[in-house]
């Protein structure tokens, strides 16, 4: 009597199958992943700066220089934020009175995926319908011609993760000469640099992302340590 065997995968196919489909995923699949993460990021990022930037020079065309607005570095700026420059932004959510909820509560991250020192849930903020939070943090004094009047947070994809420095949050500085704003360092050589505030998975805080994403024409680059 004929007795037909079952084969089945032996461990040893199941173990190369498993080895081929790990292989193709970091080969193949991970870059592509990759690449469309960075694309997305600083596409939405570049997107959010244009709206902001438009946004600022209708607000001084109605109101004069940020200089003159009155912002004092305290709550009461929320009020300027919400009558100046919230009605001129396509809106999300409207979180300048909801202290927390555009933003993570807990700190941000290096690009090495170490905690900071930045917490930014103390902000007021908002989203916008393209989903990134922007957070303001007004200096009490902006006098001075070229002096910074606020420091700007753009997260673009709001309070999501992984909530990090040069991979979802980006600085920008607002200047009282023509309400100029530019990101944060713009002027720096070394913005990739090990430094403290280099672009950097070395660096304490990777401040100069947004600086070296904006000079390299809002494009991530292969230089880019993400």
């Amino acid at each position: 009597m004929n007795m037909k065997k079952n084969k089945g995968f032996s461990t040893l196919e199941i173990i190369a199958s498993i080895f081929v489909i790990v292989v193709i995923f970091f080969v193949c699949i991970r870059p592509m992943q990759m690449y469309q993460r960075k694309k997305d990021a600083a596409s939405i990022l570049k997107k959010t700066y244009s709206e902001l930037f438009q946004t600022l020079q209708m607000a001084v065309g109605e109101n004069g220089d940020v200089s003159r607005w009155g912002f004092t570095g305290r709550f009461e700026d929320r009020k300027i934020i919400q009558t100046k420059i919230a009605p001129h932004l396509n809106l999300g959510e409207n979180c300048l009175e909801k202290t927390g909820k555009c933003v993570p509560l807990e700190n941000y991250k290096t690009l090495g995926n170490k905690y900071t020192s930045l917490n930014l849930s103390m902000l007021p903020a908002f989203t916008l319908a393209n989903g990134a939070s922007v957070m303001f943090d007004f200096m009490r004094s902006c006098n001075a011609q070229g002096s910074v009047c606020a420091l700007i947070y753009i997260d673009v994809n709001g309070s999501a993760k992984p909530n990090m420095l040069g991979r979802d949050l980006f600085i920008f500085e607002l200047k009282n000469s023509n309400s100029m704003l530019e990101p944060y360092n713009k002027k720096n050589k070394e913005l990739i640099s090990d430094a403290k505030e280099g672009c950097s998975k070395k660096s304490l805080a990777a401040k100069n992302c947004a600086a070296l994403i904006y000079n390299n024409n809002w494009k991530i680059g292969d230089d880019y340590d993400w």
